[in-house]
């Protein structure tokens, strides 16, 4: 067989079909070697011999969010979180924290509206941020939060999901007040002492439970009684009290 010599040419894209036709006839072409694909451009960092490689973008956890992650795994909430937890702060102190931790704090707005969307943090004046109770839940609270494995022993009233109203005005005084002339109490009397006040009985079990769960009333055995906590609540109340039956807690139930 005759020896063989590989040739290379460039044909422009408009006349490639009538150039391959040419040299399909051509006598002693013996084989057609066809490369229809264009090598893309090299990046300039590539181009120059040597050149160090680009470093890959940073990521802004949005690809997190894709995998249905918890915020509370969410390292760039976990980076703003570990701010608002000690201080509520502007955005950019927040931007910076982002940094730091290794991520773009170009994304700072997005991670703000969502965290706020979630109620995890909340807006106190334009461009500062602080954690709310959620927030707080979420990310951990040293000293009200178990670490992982240990449970924390709480008493009812000290729960850190229950929020403590006015205890000086409404149906928690008159409640207070109430026990604190006479303790014990039966159940069917005291309903009927709610009632002739002008109170919905309902409030016995909706903020009578609160009161019990904080521990400022008892009810056991069907019997009302008044706590030494809630003794000493009653006893520290301001010197110029509230209106007895004010527009505070108990009087929805009233309608």
């Amino acid at each position: 067989m005759s020896k063989l010599f590989p040739i290379s040419i460039e044909v422009e894209e408009i006349a490639v079909g009538r150039v391959l036709r040419v040299l399909n006839a051509t006598e002693g072409i013996v084989k057609l070697h066809l490369k229809l694909t264009q090598d893309k451009e090299p990046k300039s960092e590539e181009r120059q011999e040597g050149a160090a490689v680009a470093a890959p973008a940073l990521l802004d956890g949005r690809t997190i969010n894709k995998r249905n992650v918890p915020p509370s795994q969410n390292r760039c909430y976990q980076a703003i979180a570990g701010v608002l937890i000690k201080t509520p702060a502007h955005y950019k102190i927040l931007a910076a924290a982002l940094g730091r931790a290794g991520f773009k704090d170009t994304g700072i707005h997005g991670f703000l509206h969502r965290l706020n969307k979630m109620k995890l943090i909340q807006r106190t004046s334009p461009g500062s941020y602080k954690i709310t109770e959620k927030g707080q839940r979420t990310f951990g609270k040293s000293d009200i939060i178990p670490p992982p494995g240990k449970k924390l022993k709480l008493k009812p009233y000290q729960s850190p999901f229950y929020k403590v109203t006015n205890n000086y005005s409404g149906f928690r005084l008159f409640v207070l007040t109430t026990l604190d002339k006479e303790s014990p109490i039966p159940s069917l009397r005291m309903r009927q002492i709610v009632s002739d006040a002008g109170f919905s009985e309902k409030n016995l079990s909706t903020t009578g439970m609160k009161m019990r769960n904080e521990g400022l009333i008892t009810c056991e055995d069907s019997e009302y009684e008044l706590t030494d906590k809630g003794k000493e609540v009653l006893d520290n109340r301001p010197a110029q009290e509230n209106d007895l039956f004010g527009n505070q807690e108990g009087t929805v139930a009233n309608g």
